[in-house]
C-alpha cells in the first residue's frame, strides 16, 4: 500500500504560566492499535495544568493513524509515511515540544494522571533526567504486582554517574520511567547513534548534568507477546540479543566520555556490569546445543557475584540477586530454565518475591482528591 507525505496536525499554544514547569508528553507508536487510544487518553487526563501531548506514529500499518487522528483537536499529531525507527520517529516530535520538561511514552504503556504534576514538583533547572518507577500491567491492563527498578538508598548523580563509568550501567528504569529537561536534548541535538532513543538518552544524562530519583511508580509498562524487548520470551536469543545491545551501548558510551572528557574503559566495565555477565550466564544455560561446560557456567556466576557485591544494591538485593546467579550456575538444565523464568518473565513471578527482593520501588502515591 502506498503511503503520502509525513503530515502534522494540530497547533499548541505557547505562552507561560506562573508556577510549575510544564511538561510535554510524546508518544511514539507502531502498529499499536490496540493500546494507542488508552496511552493518549492517559496524557490527557494529566492533572497538571501546563500540560501538552505530541504523538507521533512511525508508519503504522495496523490502523493506528486512524485511531489517532481522533485526537487531531487535543494533541499535536505527527504521522510519517514510511517507518523509519524509534530514533528517527522520536526526532520528528520533540523539537515541536514548548514545555521545559519532556516525557516520552511508548504507544503500549499509560502515564498514571498524578505523573506529570509529580515530576513538575520534584523538578529543579539543572537536572537532565529525574527517573521514576514503572508498575508492570497485562495485556488487558491489569496490575501484575511487580514495580520496578528496585533502587537503591541514597542513589545520587554521583553514585550514578561513577556507576556508569565502572560498569557501563546504573539503576534507572526504561523509556516510560523518565522524565528529561528540553535544554539536555537541544545539547545533544542532532539525535542519534544508537537504536534506541532511551539509550541514548540513559547514557548522556549523567554526562551532561544532575539526575534525580523518585521511588515511586508514575507509569504503567505493559507486557504483552509484542514488546520489542521480548518480556514474555525465554528463548536464548532474547538474552544473546540483549548482550549484543549491551556490547552496542558500551561503544556509544566510549565515544560519549571522549566527547564530554571522562575517562572511560569499556573492556573493564564490561568484567564488572552483572546484568551483562547475567545475559552471558543465561543464554549459556539456555543453549543446549551450545557445547558448554559445568566449568564454564560456574565460572561465569562466580564472576557475576563478585561483580554484584561491588555494585550499589541493598544487601537484600545482593543475597537474593546472588542466590540466583549461584543457583543458575549450578543447576541441571530444567530447573535453570525455571529459574531464569522467575527472573525475566513477569507474569510468571510468583508475587511473594517482590517483598523479599526490597530496594525503594513503592507502587504509585496517588494523592488525595
Amino acid at each position: 500500500m502506498s503511503r503520502g507525505a509525513d503530515t502534522v496536525v494540530g497547533e499548541h499554544p505557547t505562552g507561560r504560566r506562573a508556577g510549575l514547569p510544564g511538561v510535554t508528553i510524546v508518544i511514539d507508536t507502531y502498529d499499536h492499535a490496540a493500546y494507542a487510544a488508552e496511552a493518549v487518553e492517559s496524557a490527557l487526563a494529566q492533572d497538571h495544568d501546563r500540560i501538552e501531548v505530541i504523538v507521533v506514529d512511525d508508519g503504522s500499518g495496523d490502523g493506528t493513524p486512524e485511531i489517532l487522528r481522533r485526537y487531531a483537536d487535543r494533541v499535536r499529531l505527527v504521522l510519517l509515511a514510511q517507518n523509519g525507527g524509534q530514533v528517527r520517529a522520536i526526532n520528528a516530535a520533540w523539537p515541536l515540544a514548548t514545555h521545559e520538561i519532556l516525557i516520552f511514552l511508548d504507544g503500549d504503556d499509560r502515564l498514571l494522571p498524578h505523573a506529570a504534576s509529580t515530576v513538575a514538583r520534584a523538578w529543579r533547572p539543572e537536572l537532565t533526567k529525574l527517573q521514576f518507577c514503572l508498575e508492570s500491567i497485562d495485556e488487558e491492563g491489569r496490575p501484575l504486582g511487580h514495580v520496578a527498578p528496585k533502587y537503591p538508598d541514597a542513589l545520587t548523580t554521583e553514585t550514578i554517574r561513577a556507576e556508569l563509568l565502572r560498569t557501563g550501567s546504573y539503576p534507572c528504569a526504561q523509556a516510560c520511567g523518565n522524565a528529561y529537561a528540553r535544554w539536555f536534548l537541544d545539547k545533544l541535538a542532532p539525535i542519534g547513534g544508537l537504536a534506541w532513543f532511551d539509550m541514548i538518552l540513559e547514557v548522556n544524562a549523567p554526562l551532561c548534568g544532575e539526575v534525580a530519583t523518585l521511588p515511586e511508580a508514575l507509569a504503567c509498562y505493559r507486557i504483552h507477546g509484542r514488546n520489542d524487548s521480548r518480556q514474555t520470551e525465554t528463548d536464548p536469543s532474547r538474552f544473546a540479543a540483549y548482550a549484543g545491545v549491551f556490547e552496542k551501548k558500551i561503544a556509544y558510551l566510549a565515544t560519549q566520555c571522549r566527547r564530554f572528557g571522562f575517562p572511560f574503559d569499556p573492556q573493564k566495565a564490561m568484567n564488572e556490569a552483572v546484568w551483562y555477565l547475567e545475559l552471558e550466564l543465561t543464554a549459556r544455560k539456555l543453549d543446549r546445543d551450545g557445547g558448554r561446560t559445568y566449568a564454564e557456567s560456574l565460572s561465569l556466576g562466580r564472576k557475576a557475584i563478585m561483580a554484584l557485591m561491588r555494585a550499589p544494591a541493598t544487601g537484600r538485593q545482593k543475597l537474593w540477586r546472588g542466590a540466583w546467579l549461584a543457583a543458575v550456575s549450578v543447576a541441571p538444565a530444567p530447573l535453570a530454565a525455571h529459574l531464569i523464568r522467575m527472573r525475566y518473565v513477569v507474569p510468571s513471578r510468583p508475587r511473594w518475591i517482590e517483598r523479599l527482593v526490597g530496594g525503594r520501588a513503592q507502587e504509585s502515591r496517588r494523592p488525595e482528591a
